[in-house]
């Protein structure tokens, strides 16, 4: 055990020496033409609401034209369609009302009424996601199996919206639409 110890510590103590050699030839190298990077995030200008319109259009277009929907299919498809529309156009709405009516000087709102809030807005979320699925199982059920493998992916951040976003479909956590 003693041995190990001997032969630890000098192998810890050159690797702590070559990291800070390291670090200290990086520091004193002169500056590149490349920029440093900002901690702070840029930001990106606001889509107009006919930008992210159009936007929209483009990926229920993609929908249709990725999954090669039959006419039937396309009769169910329509209500999913106008499920995600709505939910889009209450997203800008939401936007908006933010935008034009920011959090007045009055202070926080208390624990009790943050909590209110929550659970209004959670009941609203399970409602539309209720209706979702509703309008939604018929048109999934209509596709074939070749198409089932490409409407995961293509159509899991249509349904959730914000909170869907950047998730993976293979092995994601339940939230929204699954594949399993």
């Amino acid at each position: 055990m003693k041995m190990r110890v001997t032969l630890i510590v000098p192998a810890l103590f050159a690797a702590a020496t070559l990291v800070s050699v390291a670090q200290a030839q990086t520091a004193d190298k002169p500056a590149t033409s490349t920029p440093e990077r900002s901690t702070a995030t840029p930001q990106r200008p606001r889509l107009s609401a006919d930008s992210l319109q159009r936007m929209q259009d483009g990926r229920m277009a993609m929908v249709r034209a990725t999954l090669k929907m039959t006419d039937a299919q396309l009769k169910l498809w329509s209500p999913v369609e106008d499920l995600i529309r709505a939910r889009q156009a209450q997203r800008m709405q939401a936007m908006q009302d933010r935008v034009a009516n920011p959090a007045n000087g009055s202070g926080a709102p208390s624990l009790a009424d943050r909590l209110d809030r929550m659970s209004a807005q959670t009941a609203k979320r399970a409602e539309g996601s209720k209706a979702f699925a509703v309008a939604f199982r018929p048109f999934y059920e209509s596709l074939s199996e070749s198409q089932k493998a490409v409407a995961g992916p293509l159509l899991a951040d249509l349904e959730g919206g914000r909170h869907m976003q950047g998730r993976r479909w293979a092995g994601h956590d339940g939230h929204g639409m699954s594949q399993q």
